[in-house]
């Protein structure tokens, strides 16, 4: 089983694409501690600038590669497709989310849905994500 993050970029450009490249570079560099801490400092009582997107989250057996064929087109991408084995990966591809929301409550929403979407495929990272989530809405 699969959960992929599909990101739609109504601006239908590529620098929301070129952004998560840089941005994962850039964390390779970090643990997965720090990439915790990054998403608490961003996601927690900030009012923000969205950018115009949306999010959708699913659970299949299908591949990425079978996914990306049909839904990689106009400015819609798969940021994270895996059984949530591959944390780090994961909690990158949130950073990229999160920094394009506009307030905590959107954050939060997101990550709600996620968890529930993760604790099909993968429990221990849903239990992570729920601690990250508590973190995050307590501001701590």
């Amino acid at each position: 089983m699969y959960l992929h993050i599909i990101w739609n970029d109504l601006l239908q450009d590529s620098e929301s694409m070129d952004i998560l490249k840089q941005q994962s570079s850039l964390f390779q560099t970090l643990d997965e501690h720090e990439i915790e801490e990054a998403l608490v400092t961003i996601g927690s009582d900030f009012i923000g600038e969205a950018y115009p997107h949306s999010f959708e989250i699913i659970s299949t057996h299908e591949s990425v590669e079978k996914l990306r064929k049909v839904i990689e087109k106009d400015g819609t991408s798969i940021i994270y497709s895996g059984n949530g084995l591959e944390y780090k990966e994961l909690l990158i591809s949130i950073y990229f989310a999160v920094t394009h929301m506009a307030s905590t409550e959107e954050v939060l929403v997101f990550l709600n849905e996620l968890i529930t979407k993760m604790s099909i495929v993968n429990q221990i990272t849903a239990k992570k994500l729920q601690h990250l989530a508590g973190r995050i809405e307590n501001g701590e």
